[in-house]
């Protein structure tokens, strides 16, 4: 046999000798495009339990649109990113003094926005404002029926620092998004039930609430449906003591949306919720409040015109009958960011009552 053939033989005894020894290492080539590692995960992922692996993929799939760091956020978007501290003061996902993004605790570690969240979200001195009116415009609220109301959330017995004879009241924040008006309330001491049609964007209002703490995060029901078709269950009419309004405007463009009237441009009411409008939101609001006052508040853009903020509140065929509304203008700094009316016992108040409150 010739001596390369002979040498041939001995090197592939040498190598299967060597593949079946004790203690010897052999090495399986991957498939093409993948490793041992993930074959490893798809073998765990198989031995799982059918619902924890659809919890696990679902969980996977909405921390996906999670914008939490500087390099994930899309140029338009960056605006925002730097005004982050302002819409949420346990912004948390940075440590850098420069905001540069490029050091920090990552993602879960703080507040979570998806890229409509980034600039549709409250800022938090807005919110916590919007938050101090309703408590202070309930605080003398009239007795609800607590036969009714079978949407609410549970509510804690004790009484609370700050709380009112009748208990804290039960607020409807009807487009809550990531949080930033549902966390003020329950800061507040409201119990809140947080209505969105987005579940992820409830996932993220539920982490960002529980970064202010335990207390406040069991303040907060979610519940993913729509509005109108909450407002239309017989068994949750007279169910809230007020209802906050936030709907989406129609983006970072929504300024497009005005229209020329009297030499100013304003923004058309009629274009928010549509085909239902703005008026067919404020009569849904009003029949989920309890009372007769229809303890509803509005997050409208800053260039709503005041007539047509006034014919809101003027419920159609009760012409004889005066509604209050009080139309606040919401700053930061030197900035005006929107407009804020109040109606019903929400319109009524005084700001000296909220003096001496503790926060959480």
């Amino acid at each position: 046999m010739p001596k390369a053939a002979t040498r041939a033989r001995k090197l592939r005894q040498q190598r299967r000798s060597a593949g079946t020894g004790s203690g010897a290492r052999t090495h399986t080539p991957a498939a093409s495009g993948s490793s041992g590692s993930s074959s490893s995960n798809k073998a765990a992922a198989a031995a799982a339990p059918p619902a924890a692996a659809a919890t696990a993929r679902e969980e996977q799939a909405w921390r996906r649109g999670v914008l939490s760091r500087r390099e994930h956020m899309p140029p338009e978007l960056l605006k925002y990113w730097k005004a982050r501290h302002s819409l949420f003061s346990r912004f948390a996902h940075d440590d850098d003094a420069d905001g540069d993004g490029a050091e920090g605790e990552g993602e879960g570690g703080g507040i979570m926005l998806d890229a409509q969240s980034w600039y549709s979200v409250t800022p938090e001195a807005i919110a916590v404002r919007i938050a101090h009116r309703f408590r202070a415009g309930l605080a003398q609220r009239a007795p609800r029926d607590m036969g009714k109301g079978k949407g609410r959330a549970p509510a804690q017995e004790e009484e609370e620092e700050g709380a009112d004879a009748q208990g804290p009241p039960h607020v409807l924040d009807a487009f809550a998004g990531a949080g930033g008006n549902a966390i003020a309330f329950a800061r507040a001491g409201c119990t809140v039930t947080a209505l969105d049609i987005d579940g992820d964007k409830l996932r993220m209002l539920m982490h960002n609430a529980a970064l202010y703490g335990a207390a406040v995060a069991a303040r907060i029901t979610p519940v993913c449906g729509d509005f109108f078709e909450h407002a239309q269950r017989a068994e949750l009419a007279d169910s809230y003591d007020a209802v906050f309004l936030s709907p989406p405007w129609g983006g970072v463009d929504y300024l497009a949306a005005t229209a020329a009237s009297g030499g100013y441009d304003y923004f058309p009411l009629r274009a928010l919720c549509e085909p239902h409008g703005c008026a067919g939101m404020v009569r849904a609001a009003r029949r989920l409040c309890s009372g007769t006052a229809g303890n509803v508040a509005l997050f409208l853009p800053r260039s709503a015109a005041l007539a047509d903020i006034a014919a809101l509140a003027q419920p159609a065929g009760d012409e004889a009958t005066r509604r209050l509304v009080d139309v606040e203008e919401a700053w930061m700094g030197h900035k005006l960011k929107a407009l804020v009316a109040y109606m019903g016992d929400l319109a009524q108040w005084e700001e000296e009552w909220q003096a001496g409150w503790g926060w959480e």
